[in-house]
């Protein structure tokens, strides 16, 4: 992907947004063990629940919007547009919605980077403004229908784009931004504001903003659907009736005890993880030792909304750490298709897991993570019967203590998001747990394997003009340097190394000559965050 260096953004206009700094706590983030990595990151996800619960009331009050709208035809459609976690949350949620029994017919969805964005990291798509008019165009867009957008800045151009030509045409356009006083917010004709703090690694939204998106999704659709009346299934409507507080006299809960049940569903999946700290600690620190000093590969198996989840976590991994998408593989039961499907059918998940395990050609370098809401998947548990018997290293997350699972795996993880862990709707709280364990666990270790310092993500990939200005403030940031010299420095990396390196920019500004780069950063175990840390006595 070619860097960008005439970016039409300025370095002031990013770095002034909530969800573009770095928290204050994360100063000396990288020198930090994984247990104390564990509860920085936790704390921050836990304040995206509150985030949420703060606008309760306009999520309540847009989700009858949206439920009137869909009620006043038989083919009104939920649409949303997005990019990179966003986009992958939304059409997660609009996958989830068929379990409840809405067509899938009435959904759709405009992915910048097109589809493949899905799967894998399409970061320069967010900045093509006529792809969206024209996606609004092909999918015929009409007062009938719902466009949401969603952007953590609340500025990513194909989002704004779309809300803006979506709105034209007479369709109920709503925002979800994570930024006060977003663009976005102004062209829809109604929004939420996810009030999220900066994040412990600095831009990285996947993480907690992009919790309080899936969180607010799950709300505000689920909420349409509650309201509308008309496709809830029965099962869902009486798992609800057990869990909501305040029921209705016919049985059923009001619109607002719905949704204060499924905000305390949520809680719950991200708490679940901090009770699940110990359990975590020796995954991360092995998943580290793995992907950093044996070179290994991150594989990953599951089914339906788990390996959606963790294919979007492994999404992110190259242009948040730089880390190789040669050595990610998604391992995804029904293949990459079924992520587009609320059911696939596989006739023999022995057979599948086999056939998956023998293209991934593992070895005891690599470690495995594995995950299922029930831990009985029987695709999922062939998958860790046959790492361990080649001594590859296994990590695996279930909601059910009573999962095989847990057994079968070498660092067992269990996620106590719900009484009712097969649930219908409480599937909607494990699948936020297990965002939230995929985000964390990777965070620590790409953290502990040297691509975070002081919560800047020193090894970002710049695709887009968004990470563009965000390298060059990182660099600026760390080194003083003003932005002509920072800009003049990316771009000989660009020259020498093939693509444009911050950390190897902040090395050079702080006096480590080119020629001398890669021993430097050898003697530094490569690892850039150690080497950046070493590199400030030679500037003094």
């Amino acid at each position: 992907m070619q860097l960008i260096l005439d970016s039409v953004w300025d370095m002031a206009d990013l770095s002034s947004l909530t969800t573009e700094q770095v928290n204050a706590e994360a100063k000396g983030i990288h020198n930090k063990d994984a247990t104390a990595l564990l509860d920085i990151l936790m704390k921050y996800q836990l304040r995206s629940v509150d985030a949420v619960a703060s606008q309760l009331a306009p999520i309540s009050d847009i989700a009858r919007l949206g439920a009137d709208t869909l009620k006043k035809s038989q083919d009104g459609r939920i649409i949303v547009v997005g990019a990179g976690t966003s986009i992958r949350l939304c059409v997660q949620n609009l996958i989830e919605l068929q379990t409840h029994g809405w067509p899938a017919s009435r959904t759709d969805y405009i992915v910048a980077g097109g589809l493949d964005a899905l799967t894998k990291s399409i970061e320069a798509g967010e900045d093509d403004r006529a792809y969206p008019v024209a996606e609004v165009g092909r999918l015929g867009i009409t007062e009938k229908d719902i466009l949401i957008g969603v952007s953590a800045s609340g500025r990513t151009p194909v989002v704004e784009e779309a809300l803006r030509e979506a709105r034209k045409r007479g369709a109920l356009t709503i925002a979800i931004a994570n930024n006060k006083g977003a663009p976005i917010a102004e062209l829809a004709e109604t929004h939420i504001f996810l009030e999220t703090p900066p994040e412990p690694i600095g831009g990285s939204t996947r993480m907690g903003a992009g919790t309080s998106q899936k969180i607010c999704l799950d709300l505000l659709t689920n909420g349409m659907l509650f309201h509308h009346g008309g496709f809830l299934k029965k099962e869902s409507l009486e798992q609800l009736d057990r869990c909501a507080a305040d029921c209705q006299s016919n049985g059923f809960a009001s619109l607002p005890d719905f949704l204060q049940c499924l905000l305390e569903s949520e809680r719950q999946a991200v708490a679940s993880v901090c009770a699940a700290r110990d359990a975590l600690v020796p995954a991360i620190e092995k998943m580290a030792e793995q992907l950093g000093s044996r070179q290994g590969r991150l594989l990953t198996g599951g089914a339906g909304t788990t390996a959606r989840a963790l294919v979007q976590e492994l999404a992110e991994l190259y242009p948040t750490f730089g880390f190789p998408t040669s050595r990610s593989h998604s391992g995804i039961l029904g293949g990459h298709d079924a992520l587009l499907r609320d059911y696939m059918e596989v006739s023999d998940q022995n057979e599948y897991a086999w056939s998956l395990f023998e293209h991934f050609q593992a070895t005891e370098n690599d470690i495995a993570i594995l995950g299922s809401v029930s831990g009985k998947t029987t695709f999922t548990n062939v998958l860790a019967t046959l790492f361990a018997r080649e001594d590859i290293p296994t990590i695996g997350f279930t909601n059910d203590e009573a999962g095989e699972l847990l057994s079968l795996v070498d660092y067992p993880v269990y996620l106590k998001s719900s009484k009712e862990p097969g649930g219908k709707l409480t599937r909607l709280g494990a699948g936020t747990a297990h965002k939230v364990v995929l985000n964390v666990s990777t965070s620590a270790a790409m953290t502990l394997m040297g691509h975070v310092y002081d919560g800047y993500m020193v090894d970002v990939k710049l695709f887009c003009e968004k990470l563009v200005e965000r390298a060059e403030r990182i660099v600026k940031e760390i080194t003083g340097c003003s932005e002509e010299v920072v800009r003049k420095a990316l771009a000989q990396t660009k020259t020498l190394y093939g693509d444009a390196s911050v950390s190897k920019a902040i090395l050079h500004l702080n006096g480590v000559a080119f020629e001398e780069m890669d021993a430097f950063l050898k003697a530094h175990e490569n690892k850039s965050s150690r080497a950046i840390e070493a590199s400030f006595t030679l500037k003094s």
